[in-house]
């Protein structure tokens, strides 16, 4: 098995099955892909550590990546409903999936498909391409439910600084990185641990008056989605009433973070503001209305009135007396 993340020594000739990025970019080869697509490629120049076309050559000069055949080519080049505008002009059926689609066109018509493909170029991995990217797939694959599984356990015991420094290493580790320009690697896990703190000790009114403070795990559900993004939402496979207690938990920690902010900045009042569209509650619209607030008087958010489905979205922020 690879070691994805042996530090490199510079003396050495350069290894690309060493390197993180490039295995990326290869994987991205699992599926057809045009090479017209630049803006797409030029993201891993910089991971890479060289120009990206340098990288492609390299890939396809060791037979690991290849032309597409006709059928690839047309799925990585039209969509679904180019293929069957296609297939209705030559009075074929236009049922079944692109690939079915694809394949139909290539069998009744290949000049007419070279045709529609001249000027296009796909790539795609060969087996032996697919075989070390498939390993670097399912290394990140564990690699991330490793992480998950970690920083969820040491939530458990409380440590919140713990589980949110497993998480930036497992980020800065990422070719990717989430969030707009964050540096993992200098990650200060203060914030975090706040409101983290908060969501595990304080309950908002809203949660009390409908009950949702009677629900398990809430409070786990809710740091798992603060540290990891929404998209944890789907992996932890909870209800909408588990997702609308967990989504008041973080937004009141995030509120009562503001407040101590403000505090701390000498700042007195604060407004509240709302999405402005059509699901505010006349509740949530009746508070918003008010200029201003002193500190000491501002509502509990998530409003605990609040009559939206889907959870209170109000906030706040400080302003000048």
């Amino acid at each position: 098995m690879f070691n994805f993340f042996k530090p490199k020594d510079k003396h050495k000739i350069f290894d690309w099955q060493q390197s993180p990025a490039h295995l990326n970019l290869l994987a991205y080869f699992s599926e057809p892909r045009q090479t017209k697509d630049t803006i797409k490629f030029q993201k891993w120049s910089e991971p890479l550590g060289e120009p990206v076309e340098v990288a492609i050559k390299r890939f396809f000069d060791l037979k690991l990546i290849q032309r597409a055949d006709p059928e690839n080519h047309l799925i990585a080049v039209y969509n679904a409903s180019e293929l069957k505008r296609f297939l209705k002009d030559r009075g074929l059926s236009q049922s079944g999936s692109k690939e079915v689609m694809a394949k139909r066109l290539v069998e009744q018509d290949i000049q007419g498909v070279q045709s529609l493909l001249a000027g296009h170029i796909v790539l795609i991995c060969n087996e032996q391409g697919k075989a070390i990217a498939e390993e670097y797939k399912q290394f990140e694959i564990k690699r991330r439910k490793e992480s998950i599984n970690q920083s969820e356990k040491h939530l458990i015991e409380g440590n919140y600084r713990k589980s949110a420094l497993t998480v930036a290493d497992y980020e800065a580790k990422c070719v990717f990185q989430r969030g707009m320009n964050m540096s993992w690697s200098s990650y200060d896990p203060e914030h975090d641990e706040i409101i983290l703190r908060y969501i595990f000790t304080r309950t908002p009114q809203i949660l009390i008056k409908r009950g949702w403070d009677k629900l398990q795990n809430i409070r786990v559900v809710a740091g798992m989605i603060h540290l990891w993004g929404n998209a944890r939402l789907a992996e932890l496979a909870c209800g909408v009433e588990i997702e609308n207690a967990a989504t008041a938990l973080t937004s009141h920690a995030q509120y009562l973070y503001e407040l101590d902010t403000c505090r701390e900045c000498g700042i007195k009042y604060v407004t509240v503001a709302t999405c402005n569209d059509d699901l505010v509650c006349p509740h949530c619209r009746k508070v918003a209305k008010i200029k201003k607030y002193k500190l000491d008087e501002v509502p509990e958010f998530p409003l605990a009135d609040c009559a939206n489905e889907n959870g209170c979205r109000c906030w706040i922020g400080g302003t000048i007396d």
